[in-house]
């Protein structure tokens, strides 16, 4: 069936890619991958690819897979026939413990018949699939030795780039060349050619006497299109493990490009740096290490993929770039639109991004200006007009009837988090039990809520680590207390607003009519995590969520301290709750002497505010005895302790680096060099003495 299917490409000499289980006999033409080994292959390229999704269906590799198809290619998709119960084993990872068996609306939906695709079914009682058109694959505009018009991959300038990378490498070319610290970030959907790229870039600056280039990558596999590109190019070669050489014809300056993984190039502090360091699939490596690779080097082009197969996601766009912007004084970013290996409006890439709901295509929209948002939009009146906003629970078979609203409620989950990616639809269509909530205007999907069960599990056991219920079980561990665990509860995993629509109340409103929900309000506790910021805490307390666990690391995908938070709803669930908060802030104000030493100072305010300081302690006579002339090491722990009350009073709210140098030094208890160094200040006495005057005139 399959050779018959692929006979045209066979005939061209194409060759491809067979993804699923091992296959019983070798092909000639076919390569073998499982779905896990796909990512190492982003960037490359086939003629055609088969997917045997029979016995597993996975959306990141149907995603991975379909880009990597040339103009002319076909994609083969053999899917579970409809009245198939079988699980889905890359569900496996997704379903918490004690959860019952999986939906299939992930199957349904990728059964659901498209314009762009030909669709061959086996009848139930039959044993072999019906014949496919005679003049396939022409009947589809397809074509594997003739290309059609409208197929055509996109047109190249002399030197190489389409038009659209000639503007983005003009900017590279500033970068290499121009004022130092102005990083650029590229990032592109799949098949816009960004790896080849950074291959042409490296050429033309080799012409313009560029002698040292450094390329880097997560894995060398990732560089593989730009590193061919330059292989191929007339006097290239390999000179040495990952080094390329160019001998420039007219001065004999020899030109170098060298692969260094990003940790060695953190660990080489003494060599000079090159003349610019190009990063490709960007998303890959953490935001930490990232942020440091943009401090340690001073020219830097960072390169993604951003449909969020990889790495950290949308991370990358919605973290770091803000982050860099706020650092740096000019950031570029651009951004590739037009397909390199297939024309626009390809009906493969079209079927794709609409099965997986990728793309601008399926952003969500906003009927009515935000401005006219409602003045309390958490109480809708029964008659709902185009200004006031429309809440629906959702069900698995009601948002495969709902398609537009399905595209969506994805594409505002793409929007709005860091971590979305093609598998938060399987698990969205597949979870046997969850809840999904919605807020719109005018048929228009402005917000979406979406929570897992967990909990119910047995007491907790040293050493034994159940599935999933990530706060449940996290609680119980650190608080010593089965009742997070044996308890039900949901967790919050996303919250998501579309970004024209946030900051007009309907995230607040969003989250309290699922808290009012009969669904919530049966369960003991709420619960959610995310990654830290001062925002997003005052958030979710005003909503009187608590804090009870911050992360000691930074979280790889969003650089920040994850934090989990919990809002009691049962009167069972309340002594628990008192008593993790007390828990909490004992062990963070020690943490912030120790391993929260780094901790970014203005996430303080907001951890603490609310928090009941020490009544018996005497915080006027502290802070007396510092202004009088006490030195700080003789009165540090007072000091430190009066500093805690006035962050749990919401006194000490600013965020002057004043403020900041008193929080590193008085609670986090940093060296004074690295506080001085921070400061508006050259040196430790006259930081002291700042302070002092900011004491005098604040409290």
């Amino acid at each position: 069936m399959i050779d018959a299917l692929l006979t045209p490409w066979r005939e061209a000499g194409g060759k491809g890619l067979r993804i699923g289980p091992p296959p019983a006999h070798e092909s000639e033409y076919l390569t073998h991958r499982s779905a896990s080994q796909l990512k190492q292959s982003l960037g490359q390229e086939t003629d055609f690819a088969v997917l045997d999704l029979q016995h597993g269906i996975e959306a990141e590799a149907l995603a991975i897979v379909s880009g990597m198809i040339r103009a002319g290619g076909v994609c083969l998709l053999g899917l579970p026939p409809q009245d198939s119960n079988e699980p889905n084993p890359a569900m496996r990872p997704f379903i918490s413990h004690g959860q019952g068996p999986e939906n299939h609306g992930f199957v349904q939906w990728l059964q659901t018949p498209t314009t762009s695709a030909l669709t061959l079914t086996q009848m139930p009682g039959q044993n072999r699939l019906p014949s496919w058109p005679d003049n396939w694959p022409h009947d589809l505009g397809l074509s594997s030795t003739q290309t059609a018009p409208a197929r055509q991959p996109a047109k190249f300038t002399e030197q190489g780039f389409t038009p659209e990378q000639a503007r983005v490498y003009q900017t590279i070319e500033t970068v290499a060349t121009g004022h130092r610290k102005r990083p650029l970030i590229i990032e592109a959907p799949r098949g816009r050619g960004k790896s080849t790229l950074l291959g042409l870039a490296c050429w033309q600056l080799w012409q313009r006497g560029k002698t040292r280039l450094v390329i880097s990558a997560a894995r060398p596999a990732q560089i593989h299109q730009a590193w061919s590109f330059l292989q191929q190019q007339p006097g290239c070669a390999e000179t040495g493990p990952h080094t390329l050489s160019w001998p420039h014809p007219q001065t004999g300056q020899t030109h170098r490009l060298h692969y260094q993984p990003p940790d060695a190039l953190l660990a080489n502090t003494d060599a000079a740096p090159p003349d610019l360091l190009l990063i490709d699939e960007a998303a890959h490596l953490s935001q930490p290490l990232l942020w440091r690779l943009f401090q340690r080097y001073p020219r830097v082009v960072a390169a993604t993929t951003t449909e969020g197969y990889e790495g950290s996601g949308r991370g990358f766009v919605l973290k770091l770039l803000p982050r860099l912007r706020q650092t740096f004084d000019r950031v570029y970013h651009q951004r590739l639109q037009a397909p390199i290996r297939w024309a626009p409006g390809d009906p493969l890439e079209q079927t794709i991004n609409d099965l997986l709901c990728l793309g601008d295509a399926n952003e969500p929209g906003a009927p009515v200006n935000p401005s006219d948002a409602p003045s309390h939009p958490s109480h809708p009146s029964h008659q709902t007009t185009a200004c006031e906003p429309h809440y629906q629970a959702w069900s698995i078979p009601t948002l495969l009837q709902a398609p537009d609203h399905l595209r969506q409620i994805m594409a505002l989950l793409g929007q709005a988090h860091y971590q979305h990616r093609p598998n938060d639809l399987m698990r969205l269509l597949s979870l046997p039990q969850q809840a999904l909530w919605t807020l719109e205007m005018d048929r228009t999907v402005l917000g979406v809520l979406w929570a897992l069960p967990e909990g119910q599990l047995p007491p907790h056991q040293p050493g034994r680590r159940f599935q999933g219920h990530l706060v449940a079980q996290k609680l119980a561990q650190i608080n010593w207390d089965d009742h997070w665990q044996t308890a039900d509860s949901w967790r919050i995993q996303r919250l998501a607003i579309a970004p024209d629509w946030q900051n007009h109340g309907l995230g607040s409103a969003l989250l309290q009519r699922f808290v009012q929900s009969a669904d919530a309000q049966n369960k003991a506790y709420l619960s959610t995590s995310f990654g830290a910021t001062p925002e997003l805490l005052r958030f979710w307390k005003r909503h009187g969520f608590a804090p009870q666990h911050l992360g000691l690391k930074q979280d790889h995908a969003s650089g920040r301290h994850s934090v989990m938070m919990v809002r009691p709803v049962s009167d069972n669930a309340t002594p628990s709750h008192q008593s993790a908060q007390t828990r909490f802030y004992r062990e963070l104000s020690w943490q912030l002497a120790g391993p929260l030493n780094d901790l970014d100072p203005a996430l303080l305010p907001a951890l603490w505010a609310g928090n009941t300081p020490d009544a018996a302690f005497d915080h006027d006579t502290v802070i007396k005895a510092y202004l009088q002339g006490r030195p700080f090491e003789s009165c540090a722990l007072a000091l430190r302790d009066w500093t805690l009350a006035q962050l749990s009073l919401g006194t000490l709210t600013e965020l002057s680096p004043m403020a900041q140098a008193w929080l590193k030094k008085g609670v986090q208890h940093q060296a004074w060099s690295k506080v001085v160094s921070a400061s508006p200040c050259n040196s430790r006495k006259s930081l002291e003495q700042q302070w002092k005057n900011w004491f005098k005139e604040r409290f």
